[in-house]
């Protein structure tokens, strides 16, 4: 008897820069963090950190003492004292740490940051602790959402080639692999797959996710996850049909949350004009980053420049309205190009 293939039924879901109002707070604490720390203490972190190079010893720059404790700190912000600060050293690694210099410079940080951090009152994703468990969910309890996803492609085997380039994809085609076998979502599979049932199952998935680059993959100009509702979740939101499995493709939040940080730590002045936002991008994701992630991060600074550039010349746009105005811009932008580049390409290859 011969094997059925497992179906794959992707979504799109583009979701970047919802809550522009915890983003526009992020700059603010940034700034606020340089101004509380002060001269003195980026003198003391100008010597906290140093490389041996040719046999000589190099210290680095205040700038990158501060951008790796953010990161940190962005990214572990409920840690205690302890967690936190093996967490940094690990990220500082294979640096050398100057104690007698870095240890005070660590704990003005940790505490200025803090007491910043819990003054904004920034807002927190919920512990899975205070979730409550898939079969105490009601219906009537999912926020309504007007079709934040959009049905794409039934593949028969996993997506080889249209994510990759296209040296790549000649590359591929040379190898013993077949093409996807590739068609529109059906009537009879939306039938099965009611999109709003599709979306509670979504929605109550992403609430568990860990803020994680393990997962991110490339689509043609954007950083990825790709969400697989298994069918113990799907049968809890009575999508029965157990031929296909679902999968929702969208823009990385963590990913683009922390390219839009660095771009605010150059904006910021963090560092001076000639900033390298690539170099940073790789310096500060660190083991996380990927050589196939420099095109789509190119893409993302190109862009934001551009905008922000834009911005500046408008007299009508007052300074404290500028980012926010930045992130509306830029969200509508790249929601443009995530439905030329994934939605109606993809439907193209489909037909």
């Amino acid at each position: 008897m011969q094997t059925r293939d497992t179906q794959y039924c992707y979504y799109s879901n583009f979701n970047l820069f919802e809550n522009t109002s915890q983003l526009i707070k992020k700059e603010k604490f940034i700034k606020a963090l340089l101004q509380t720390l002060g001269e003195e203490w980026r003198v003391y972190a100008g010597y906290a950190i140093s490389i041996e190079l040719e046999g000589s010893i190099n210290y680095l720059a205040w700038q990158f003492c501060f951008e790796n404790l953010l990161f940190t700190w962005l990214e572990n912000e409920d840690c205690q004292y302890d967690e936190f600060y093996d967490k940094a050293i690990l990220r500082i690694q294979p640096y050398k740490i100057e104690n007698v210099y870095f240890r005070p410079v660590f704990d003005g940080f940790y505490y200025s940051a803090q007491q910043l951090w819990s003054k904004m009152k920034l807002s927190r994703p919920p512990s899975q602790e205070s979730l409550k468990q898939v079969d105490q969910i009601q219906q009537e309890e999912f926020r309504p959402i007007q079709n934040i996803l959009k049905p794409l492609v039934l593949v028969s085997e996993k997506i080889i080639n249209y994510f990759k380039k296209e040296d790549q994809v000649q590359q591929q085609e040379q190898t013993q692999y077949n093409q996807p076998s590739w068609k529109q979502i059906s009537k009879l599979t939306e039938e099965s797959l009611p999109i709003d049932l599709v979306e509670n199952a979504y929605i109550y998935v992403i609430q568990f996710m860990e803020n994680s680059y393990k997962n991110c993959q490339v689509a043609k100009s954007f950083i990825v996850n790709i969400i697989e509702l298994n069918q113990d979740v799907l049968s809890k939101f009575q999508i029965q049909n157990q031929s296909v499995k679902v999968r929702i493709m969208q823009p990385s939040n963590l990913m683009y949350n922390n390219l839009l940080s660095i771009w605010i730590l150059a904006n910021a002045g963090v560092q001076p004009q000639y900033f390298d936002l690539i170099g940073r991008a790789k310096s500060l994701l660190g083991v996380n980053w990927k050589d196939n992630f420099q095109y789509p991060v190119e893409i993302f600074f190109k862009l934001i420049t551009k905008l922000y550039g834009n911005i500046l010349l408008n007299p009508q746009i007052k300074a404290e309205e500028q980012l926010n105005q930045l992130l509306k811009s830029l969200k509508v932008q790249l929601a443009i190009l995530w439905d030329q580049e994934i939605v109606q390409q993809t439907i193209q290859n489909s037909q």
